[in-house]
C-alpha cells in the first residue's frame, strides 16, 4: 500500500468474516507467512497518520517476498599479531537471498589487565550463496594483544527486501606473531 497517496495501512486476517484472526497488521507494507488453500482477508484502513483527512487514491499489491535471507558464520582458530598488538583474523561467511552482510565482533584476551578490542568489517562480496572469506584487524584502545589464546566473538547480519538474518560464531583463536 506504499504507491497510496495518504497514509494507509492493512489488517489481514484468516477465518469467516466477522471472526476473523489477524495475522498481520502495520502500516503501507505487512509481511505474513501464508500457507497453500488458506483464504487471507484484507482490510485497507486510512490510519490517519499523515493528519491529512480521511482517504484517498488506495493503491494496494500483493507478491511473493521470495526465500529468507541467511547467513553463516566461521573463525577460523589461528590468528596472526601485528608489530602494534593488533589482532588479524579471518574465517569464512556464506549468506544468501540478502544484499551485502555486516561482519563485526568482539576479541577478549584475559590476563592480569584484560584486552579487549572490537571489529567491525566492510565485507565486499555478495550473498550468493557461496562461502567468501572475511578480514577483521581488532585494535585494543589500550593494551596490546600478545601470542596467547583469545576470544573472539562474531555476528553477521544481512538484509532482504522485507526480511532480515543474523549469523554467529564464538571460538578461541590462537594468536601467533606475524612471520617476517
Amino acid at each position: 500500500m506504499s504507491s497510496s497517496n495518504y497514509s494507509a495501512g492493512v489488517l489481514v486476517g484468516v477465518g469467516q468474516p466477522g471472526a476473523l484472526d489477524i495475522v498481520a497488521c502495520g502500516p503501507l507494507t505487512v509481511l505474513f507467512e501464508a500457507t497453500a488453500g488458506e483464504t487471507y482477508y484484507a482490510l485497507a484502513i486510512d490510519d490517519q497518520s499523515d493528519g491529512g483527512g480521511n482517504g484517498g487514491q488506495l493503491q494496494i499489491s500483493f507478491f511473493d517476498a521470495g526465500p529468507a535471507p541467511s547467513v553463516t558464520l566461521n573463525i577460523n582458530p589461528n590468528g596472526r599479531l601485528d608489530a602494534r598488538g593488533k589482532a588479524l583474523l579471518h574465517g569464512t561467511y556464506t549468506c544468501a537471498n540478502a544484499e551485502s552482510p555486516e561482519l563485526f565482533g568482539d576479541v577478549l584476551q584475559l590476563r592480569l589487565v584484560p584486552v579487549r578490542a572490537f571489529f567491525d568489517t566492510v565485507i565486499t562480496g555478495s550473498c550468493d550463496g557461496v562461502r567468501h572469506v572475511w578480514r577483521a584487524v581488532a585494535d585494543p584502545e589500550r593494551g596490546r594483544f600478545t601470542t596467547d589464546k583469545a576470544l573472539v566473538t562474531t555476528f553477521g547480519f544481512v538484509c532482504g527486501q522485507f526480511l532480515c538474518a543474523d549469523g554467529y560464531d564464538e571460538r578461541v583463536v590462537c594468536l601467533r606473531a606475524a612471520r617476517g
